[in-house]
């Protein structure tokens, strides 16, 4: 599915979310580690920074469109079952123009 993507593209986002993912866990800590009464380190807006540091990395890469694939090598246009039948017709009714020789050529026995 993500095959287009290239080697050096998925490390960049790797390192992105490590990078995210470990701000948050040592936040969390941080946190969890203050007492109630204190102002919280951990903020909607410090997070929604994060998200939005980590969403202009992410998301030019995973929208990356799939290349498209190759045309195929130029091949004889295969007719389609009218068009086989309109060329039938049509060979058959030059046949039916010229009156086919049924006489036995008896001469020749």
């Amino acid at each position: 599915e993500y095959a287009h993507i290239e080697e050096e593209e998925r490390d960049t986002l790797r390192k992105e979310v490590r990078e995210t993912e470990n701000w948050m866990y040592d936040m969390i800590s941080q946190q969890g580690s203050l007492p109630a009464h204190v102002e919280p380190i951990l903020t909607v807006e410090g997070i929604n920074v994060k998200r939005n540091a980590l969403f202009k990395v992410s998301n030019p890469i995973m929208t990356k469109p799939k290349p498209k694939p190759a045309a195929p090598a130029s091949q004889p246009a295969t007719p389609t079952p009218e068009e086989s039948k309109n060329a039938e017709s049509k060979s058959a009714e030059g046949k039916d123009s010229e009156p086919m020789d049924t006489t036995e050529n008896k001469e020749s026995k």
